[in-house]
C-alpha cells in the first residue's frame, strides 16, 4: 500500500478588509488590564487587546496583541514584532516561503502602519 503525498498549494492570504472600529487602550494606572478594542477582518468582529506590562516608572511595555473572535470566542495571540500568529492558518503557512502569513499579521500591520495602535 502506498501513500498518497498530494501537495496543497497555498493561495496568498485574503486580506478584503480590515477596520479598527474602536481603538484599544493600553495598560495604564487608571486602566491596569487596559481595555480592548473592536476591530473588524474580512468582516469578522474581533476584540483587539494588548499583551502589555505596566513597569514600576515609564510607559507601557507591549509584548504583542490578542484578536479574539467575537463569533467563536476562539483567541489568537501575535507577538510585537508579528513574526508568529497562533491561528491554525499561520500554523499551516508558516514554513512556505511565498505566503509565510496570515490575515491577523497583515491586519495587525496595516494598523500599527496608520498609527490605529501602538
Amino acid at each position: 500500500m502506498t501513500a498518497c503525498t498530494t501537495r496543497r498549494r497555498i493561495l496568498p492570504v485574503r486580506l478584503e478588509e480590515a477596520t479598527v472600529l474602536s481603538k484599544p487602550v493600553c495598560c495604564c494606572e487608571m486602566q491596569p488590564d487596559g481595555i480592548p478594542g473592536r476591530v473588524s477582518i474580512n468582516g469578522q468582529v474581533y476584540l483587539l487587546a494588548y499583551n502589555a506590562t505596566l513597569p514600576e516608572a515609564g510607559e507601557p511595555v507591549v509584548h504583542g496583541y490578542t484578536l479574539t473572535s467575537t463569533a467563536t470566542g476562539k483567541s489568537y495571540d501575535v507577538p510585537a514584532d508579528l513574526s508568529d500568529c497562533s491561528c491554525p492558518d499561520f500554523c499551516f503557512r508558516r514554513n512556505s516561503v511565498a505566503h509565510p502569513c496570515c490575515k491577523h499579521q497583515l491586519s495587525m500591520r496595516r494598523w500599527r502602519e496608520q498609527g490605529k495602535v501602538a
